[in-house]
C-alpha cells in the first residue's frame, strides 16, 4: 500500500516537472513573441513616419506658388537706326554695278528706245525680247532697291532712268508686260495695265520674316493694324506692303499651322516651344 502511494507521488512529481518545463517553454515563447511584436511595432512606426514625411513633402510642393512666366522685354531697334541711311545715290550706284547702261542714256542710247523693225521678223523679235528682258530685270531690281511693291506706269514717266525712254508709254508697257509674264515676279492690278504689283520678295518669305520677328520679340497676338504700325521694325519694306498682302501673308502662316485667326482682324502665332 505504501509502495503504491509512493509511485503515485512520484508520478505527480514527474507530471509537475513536465508542467513546469512546459510553462517555462511557454514563457520563453511569450517573451519571443513580445520581442517580435515590439520589433513589428517599431518597424510599423518607421514606415508610418516615412509615409507622413512624403505626404508633407507633397503638400508643400502643391503649395509652392509658381512664378508667372513673363514675356521677354521687347528690345526693338529700328533698322534705320542700325543701318546707315541709304541714299538714292547709293541705290543708283548699286544698280549701275549690275546694269552698266542704266542712267547713262548718252553712252548707251540704243537701250533707251524699242529696237526698230527689220525685214527679218524673227531677228527683230529676238532683239525686242532681249531689250525687254534686260529692262524688266532692271525694273524688278529697281523696285527692290527702292522698296516699291506697286509701280504706276505714269509715275515711272517721271523717274530716272525711265524718263529717258523714247515713246515712254509704249516702252514701259512692253517692259512691265514682260515682267508680268511670270506671275511669281509680278502681276497687273488693273485691266488698263497701268499698275503693276512687283513681288521682289515672295509672300512666303515675308511670312517667314514676320514669324521669326514675332518669336524673337515675344509677340504672340497681333492685329492687321499692328502689322502696319510695326512694319518698319519687322523688316525694310514691310510697312509699305499692300493691305491685301498682309492678310494673304497671315493666311499662308495659318495654312502652315504657324498662326491662327482669332477674328477677322486679329491673329495669334503658334510657336513650337
Amino acid at each position: 500500500m505504501a509502495t503504491l502511494q509512493r509511485e503515485r507521488e512520484e508520478e505527480e512529481e514527474e507530471i509537475k516537472e513536465k508542467i513546469k518545463e512546459k510553462e517555462k517553454d511557454i514563457a520563453e515563447l511569450e517573451a519571443e513573441a513580445e520581442k517580435l511584436v515590439e520589433a513589428i511595432t517599431e518597424e510599423t512606426e518607421k514606415i508610418k513616419e516615412k509615409v507622413k514625411i512624403k505626404k508633407q513633402s507633397k503638400v508643400k510642393s502643391a503649395q509652392v506658388v509658381q512664378k508667372p512666366i513673363t514675356k521677354p522685354k521687347k528690345i526693338i531697334t529700328k533698322e534705320k537706326a542700325r543701318i546707315k541711311e541709304i541714299t538714292e545715290e547709293d541705290i543708283i550706284k548699286n544698280l549701275i554695278q549690275t546694269y552698266k547702261w542704266a542712267y547713262k542714256e548718252n553712252l548707251y542710247p540704243w537701250m533707251y528706245f524699242i529696237p526698230e523693225k527689220k525685214k527679218d521678223k524673227d531677228s527683230w523679235e529676238e532683239e525686242v525680247d532681249s531689250w525687254a528682258s534686260e529692262w524688266s530685270n532692271f525694273l524688278f531690281d529697281w523696285c527692290k532697291e527702292f522698296l516699291q511693291h506697286i509701280v504706276d506706269k505714269f509715275d515711272l514717266h517721271t523717274k530716272r532712268p525711265f524718263n529717258a525712254l523714247e515713246d515712254r508709254e509704249k516702252s514701259l508697257e512692253i517692259i512691265m508686260d514682260y515682267l508680268a509674264k511670270d506671275s511669281k515676279l509680278a502681276k497687273w492690278l488693273n485691266d488698263e495695265k497701268t499698275r503693276l504689283r512687283v513681288y521682289w520678295q515672295s509672300l512666303e518669305k515675308w511670312g517667314d520674316i514676320l514669324y521669326d520677328w514675332a518669336f524673337l520679340v515675344g509677340e504672340e497676338r497681333l492685329t492687321l493694324l499692328d502689322l502696319r504700325e510695326m512694319g518698319a521694325d519687322i523688316s525694310k519694306g514691310f510697312e509699305s506692303l499692300p493691305a491685301k498682302d498682309l492678310r494673304d501673308i497671315i493666311e499662308i502662316l495659318v495654312e502652315n499651322k504657324r498662326a491662327s485667326w482669332i477674328d477677322k482682324r486679329s491673329f495669334k502665332f503658334n510657336f513650337d516651344i
